[in-house]
């Protein structure tokens, strides 16, 4: 099971998605992020896309699907649009609504037939307001907050789905060569508050926009999407991993020991970093499967399914702002934590506290171990999928790093790993011995292979000195994981 992030642009005006310089001509295209985009003809539905990769004609959705895919997400992006359209064409009854909704809802269909099984954590973009601004009376504009709330509901109970976060793209305050537009100011206060957070309201008035204020440019586009990826990575906070978790799983990568995972994962909830007691409070748990533990191919881990926890009885317990997650029911062994995106008001009585699928997530954020190394140490600790432990690995010289292009320099050499390494502490494991390798007079960097030939790269570090180093690598080659 894999947890992706669908993107719901419902509904921009044609030029948000579509404008006069959207971004290049389809040479880039990225298969990894999907795409549905649909420019609708009139009132009457044309159900002719299908899902694709996405491509570089759209400049905002390129860029955003790009940074998002760069940082581990699982991203699908659906954009249906229509030109010069009002908020009120959006909602139930609205001119466009039937169409829109016909085709976000078979682009769902697509998005389920393609992934049976995957949990989806869905976002709502709004890119749509300008026309609102530059009406002649106030009677529509003041209504966009209220418009945007009907056309979020309906598409949320036509798709059948529960909309994690709302994200809004500011309508430019100038729209009429250079002047704001009638009711610009109170268009954009209204879309602050349906966006409900600063956090998630994208200010783009210092963007790059053409002559008059209407569209972006190219350059606009790209800004656009990049801050908009930027803005939803920030709102999906990625949690650490605990040192001392850190070291285990080190040392089981250098062969020093082998380590078990948990059966089960518990969940304790924090209030600004105090665990809450009393009150009725429990921790949540999930079995440490492969079913509540997305499998992952990048360094991000997340949980598939919620944590959920019993309801405050007899007093709050406040303002819920962190999980922790430990390997043992009292909390003392600790796995790793993560900041919520959306903390939760946990009161006497009321909704007791979930905490959904796809929010808590823990990251790598650029250790010099191979990408499939970490995927395969965050599936060893949470989903207890096996590793593989090396009792040999070899080392050779490249100049370049190898995930680069780097070329090898020299032939490679056996290393014996528990005999070799330090056990790992703070995080770091270092060289307890000197290594024989043949100086290399270009050689930059250092790579570790799971082979003696070919096979795959498991670490690379840029040499702190380059050689000669008369004929060794010496001890004390430090390396961390989840750096």
């Amino acid at each position: 099971m894999t947890v992706r992030h669908v993107l719901w642009a419902g509904f921009p005006g044609q030029s948000n998605n579509y404008g006069t310089n959207p971004g290049g001509s389809g040479s880039q295209t990225l298969a990894a992020v999907d795409y549905y985009d649909v420019l609708l003809p009139s009132t009457t539905p044309a159900l002719t896309q299908v899902l694709h990769a996405l491509d570089d004609t759209h400049g905002k959705d390129f860029e955003l699907g790009k940074a998002l895919n760069a940082a581990g997400y699982k991203t699908i992006i659906v954009n249906v649009c229509k030109g010069s359209t009002y908020a009120n064409d959006w909602i139930p009854g609205g001119t466009y609504y039937a169409a829109g909704i016909a085709e976000m809802q078979r682009a769902w269909t697509l998005i389920q037939a393609k992934y049976p099984g995957d949990t989806f954590i869905h976002h709502h973009i709004a890119d749509q307001g300008e026309e609102d601004a530059r009406y002649p009376t106030s009677g529509i504009p003041s209504l966009w907050a209220s418009n945007f709330a009907q056309s979020h509901a309906g598409l949320a109970s036509s798709l059948g789905i529960t909309f994690s976060k709302i994200w809004i793209n500011k309508t430019h305050s100038t729209l009429n060569n250079g002047t704001p537009g009638l009711y610009s100011t109170l268009v954009n206060s209204l879309q602050l508050q349906a966006a409900g957070s600063a956090s998630h309201f994208l200010d783009r008035d210092g963007y790059d926009w053409e002559p008059g204020g209407l569209h972006l440019t190219t350059a606009g586009y790209i800004q656009n999407g990049q801050a908009l990826a930027a803005m939803i990575i920030a709102g999906t906070p990625m949690g650490t991993i605990a040192t001392a978790k850190k070291n285990q799983l080190l040392n089981h990568q250098l062969n020093k020991v082998t380590y078990t995972p948990a059966a089960t994962i518990y969940a304790h909830a924090y209030v600004a970093g105090v665990r809450v007691t009393g009150n009725g409070y429990a921790p949540a748990s999930l079995t440490n499967n492969t079913t509540n533990w997305t499998h992952t191919t990048t360094r991000t881990k997340v949980n598939a399914n919620p944590f959920n926890f019993p309801g405050a009885s007899g007093g709050d317990w406040g303002v819920v702002d962190e999980i922790r997650l430990y390997e043992d029911l009292a909390g003392t062994d600790e796995i790793g934590r993560c900041t919520l995106a959306s903390p939760q008001n946990v009161v006497n009585g009321g909704a007791a506290l979930s905490v959904l699928a796809g929010a808590v997530t823990l990251a790598d954020s650029g250790s010099g171990f191979s990408t499939a190394k970490m995927a395969s140490l965050l599936n060893l600790l949470l989903g207890g999928e096996a590793d593989a432990q090396l009792a040999t690995v070899y080392w050779q010289y490249y100049q370049g790093a190898q995930s680069t292009g780097g070329t090898p320099q020299g032939g490679r050499v056996a290393v014996t790993q528990n005999t070799t390494w330090n056990d790992a502490s703070n995080g770091i494991a270092s060289t307890s011995a000197d290594v024989t390798i043949a100086d290399q007079a270009l050689a930059t960097w250092l790579v570790e292979f799971d082979a003696a030939a070919a096979g795959n790269m498991l670490f690379e570090a840029a040499l702190p000195v380059a050689p000669p180093t008369q004929g060794k690598v010496p001890a004390g080659q430090a390396r961390t994981l989840f750096a």
